[in-house]
């Protein structure tokens, strides 16, 4: 929203005037980086409402209750990441793996997503709701409109059955040549 030329050098004046006690107000108040940003925000709510900011005396009392809010909720704000780290630091920190062992958990993962397409539609939607969304058994059943002995054993052989084809080893890698034994040809 433009100002007028008149809004502009009154808002210059209220600027001018009342800056070092807004600025002293709020460094009293903030470490200095959430100062400077209190400090920003009390003249950017003058700027936008300065037809409203009263005129002499009632300037800087004016002033002063938008750097009271601004700072009540700087504090509020640095409170919650307070609590918000604590809760971050309070996680169990995971080491980085090393780009060997990602490139062969990632290998293994398509491997096993490979043999996992093997399967039917619903063994495949069985161990992923086990697996990837964790859900105990009865609220598979209850996802899959089936019953929990049902569940239960469809569960164990679709699980039997990955493992079996996992084991196996899949086409491209049982067709690579093998070395004759004995070095020699035939």
């Amino acid at each position: 929203m433009a100002q007028s030329p008149s809004q502009d050098a009154r808002f210059r004046s209220v600027y001018t005037t009342h800056h070092a006690a807004v600025r002293n107000y709020c460094f009293r108040r903030l470490a200095p980086a959430d100062a400077n940003d209190a400090i920003a925000g009390v003249f950017l709510v003058a700027w936008r409402r300065i037809d409203s900011v009263p005129g002499g005396d009632a300037t800087l009392p004016y002033l002063y209750g938008i750097a009271r809010n601004t700072v009540a909720n700087a504090l509020r704000s640095n409170r919650r990441k307070d609590r918000l780290d604590g809760k971050v630091s309070a996680l169990p920190v995971e080491f980085a793996q090393s780009p060997e062992s990602q490139v062969v958990q990632r290998e293994e993962a398509r491997r096993i997503l490979g043999v996992l397409d093997q399967l039917s539609d619903t063994e495949q939607e069985l161990l992923r709701l086990k697996a990837w969304e964790q859900l105990p058994n009865a609220e598979i059943a209850e996802v899959m409109g089936l019953s929990l002995r049902a569940v239960d054993s469809r569960l164990s052989r679709a699980r039997r059955k990955l493992e079996r084809k996992a084991a196996t080893p899949s086409p491209s890698t049982s067709a690579v040549p093998r070395p004759i034994e004995g070095g020699g040809e035939r």
